[in-house]
């Protein structure tokens, strides 16, 4: 199945894709690529703030 692909504003070059209900999205860290794929469907839940979503606040205090 062929994808709708999802380009950079600064670069052009693809960081996911809508293949069919789901997002994929493409990341790289420590080195390695990764790849997510989330259901559409989880997205829209989740606007709609039915889905409870961990968002460490830039003010929060980590405690040790």
């Amino acid at each position: 199945m062929r994808g709708t692909k999802l380009i950079c504003d600064q670069c052009g070059l693809p960081v996911a894709e809508v293949i069919g209900d789901v997002l994929v999205i493409f990341s790289r860290h420590h080195g390695k690529k990764h790849r997510t794929v989330i259901p559409v469907s989880n997205i829209l839940v989740a606007m709609e703030d039915k889905l409870s979503v961990d968002t460490p606040s830039e003010n929060e205090i980590e405690s040790m």
